[in-house]
């Protein structure tokens, strides 16, 4: 639902006013020029004109534009996967915001909820969302409402609690129901979704007659509005899962089919890994295991692909738009602080010669013991990396890992199926960023070596490994290198 809540943001600065009416109007323009870039899908030129606008507002301390600029920028980041940024300049944009301007602190809500959901941390999503429909209550803005219940659905959608799930989408499409044709109109594509979503939900429960009311619910609302394009894969897509469950086979993967060329004529690249692994889904269901084989080969390469783009953009914005910020946080707090930071080094560094040469002793002996126990591991790590060299495929696929490969996780499944397959057989629904960080592991990559390679940070790669180990159910106390290693051979 965030291009009905992004739609918002283009409305609020027509409505300031006291201001410089010529620098108000440029700074307007700028966002405007933004928002248009962003709709564009330019996420990148479209940051790059938000945070100028938002340094000419904080020049002019003009809090309107700031308000938007920043929840412009926090949208974007979203876009990019890089939820935290992004929740940041949420936080920055709040503090511009009126105390009786309900409207944009629950856009702001919204912004924050979809960061803890990308996060994964579902509960806080749900809080947000919540404080979203208190805010818009204050305002009695009905479809902001409806719209946000949907966003819960959502939440409760990827929790796998699919009841909670239902209810909170059929409780949007209640009040869609209420609302007048125009704002009907307005907002067909996200209801015709939702149906569809809970049509996918009961499919889960194996309630084809109720998934198939729903489905026909979704496509109806989009013949109705005469929508023969926008929201059709999506539809094409919940079609297939349907006739897939009703053994309709040629049909699943027509309506599959359909669907790809559709996405491909919005967008060539759009992101139709879903769809990919679909057809894998329905060729497995056929028994032909090749084809299947090379529609999964089709979604990891994609997914590679992806992530190779999303990481080129995020290292872009990090070094080339974000770093300026704080450059210019860097500037003012050095000539602000400058004298009481070179006292707290001096102090800092009395204090840590004291206590260097009071360890010291203490210190030689647990390096002692740390060094044999690492000598111990080193060992057993060494004599594993010996055993996978055997193979001549080793050093290339190590190669392909350090260059960020697209075709690297492909390579590495020809050459290691055994553990690829073990994976599945232990998690079914592995994704494919999921296996290639397997993957990394199985080669004995550090923590370190894998955010370098796969231009991530090192907190991010942790959070893998943990999510990972969940997955895996992988003990706390075993090395996950280790353990990725044993499992082949059941040692």
């Amino acid at each position: 639902m965030k291009p009905f809540k992004f739609l918002l943001f283009l409305l609020i600065p027509f409505f300031s006013f006291g201001q410089s009416k010529s620098e108000k109007e440029n700074i307007d323009r700028m966002l405007a020029v933004s928002d248009s870039l962003y709709y564009a899908d330019q996420l990148i030129p479209s940051l790059k004109i938000a945070r100028q606008a938002v340094k000419l507002a904080k020049k002019k301390k003009y809090p309107k534009p700031l308000a938007k600029g920043n929840g412009d920028i926090s949208y974007i980041l979203q876009d990019l996967g890089m939820y935290k940024e992004s929740s940041h300049y949420a936080e920055v944009a709040e503090k511009y915001v009126a105390e009786d301007d309900y409207e944009m602190r629950a856009i702001l809500k919204n912004v924050t909820g979809y960061n803890y959901y990308g996060l994964k941390l579902y509960d806080k999503a749900l809080a947000e969302f919540r404080q979203e429909i208190l805010l818009y209550k204050k305002i009695k803005d009905k479809k902001s409402i409806y719209m946000t219940y949907m966003d819960i659905g959502d939440v409760y959608e990827e929790m796998k609690n699919i009841d909670s799930s239902n209810y909170y989408y059929k409780k949007g499409l209640a009040g869609y129901a209420k609302l007048d044709q125009k704002d009907k109109k307005e907002n067909y594509y996200n209801f015709s979704t939702t149906n569809a979503s809970i049509g996918l939900n009961f499919l889960k429960k194996k309630n084809t007659d109720s998934a198939e009311f729903y489905i026909n619910q979704s496509i109806a609302i989009l013949d109705f509005y005469q929508d023969s394009f926008r929201s059709r894969p999506f539809f094409l897509y919940a079609l297939s899962k349907l006739t897939l469950e009703k053994k309709e086979y040629n049909k699943a993967l027509d309506l599959s089919f359909k669907a790809i060329k559709i996405e491909k004529k919005i967008n060539p690249k759009s992101d139709i890994i879903y769809l990919y692994q679909n057809i894998a889904g329905v060729y497995a269901a056929m028994h032909n295991a090749e084809k299947e084989k090379e529609y999964l080969n089709k979604s990891i390469k994609m997914g590679d692909s992806i992530e190779t783009e999303q990481a080129k953009s995020i290292a872009f914005v990090i070094n080339n738009i974000l770093n300026d910020e704080k450059e210019e946080s860097k500037k003012l707090q050095s000539k602000t602080y400058w004298i009481g930071g070179i006292i707290f080094i001096l102090i800092l560094l009395l204090v840590s010669i004291g206590y260097i040469n009071s360890q010291k002793h203490e210190n030689k002996k647990e390096a002692e013991l740390l060094e044999k126990d690492q000598i111990l591991l080193l060992k057993e790590k060494e004599t594993r990396q010996l055993e996978k060299k055997l193979n001549a495929s080793f050093e290339e696929t190590v190669q392909l890992a350090k260059e960020n490969n697209p075709e690297f996780l492909t390579r590495f499944i020809e050459i290691y199926p055994e553990f690829i397959n073990k994976l599945q057989q232990i998690s079914p629904k592995l994704q494919a960023s999921e296996l290639k960080l397997c993957a990394l592991l199985f080669l004995n990559f550090s923590s370190k070596d894998i955010a370098k390679f796969t231009f991530t940070s090192s907190r991010t790669v942790q959070n893998r490994k943990y999510n990972l180990r969940k997955k895996l159910n992988i003990p706390s106390d075993l090395d996950i290198n280790i353990w990725m290693n044993t499992i082949v051979n059941g040692d």
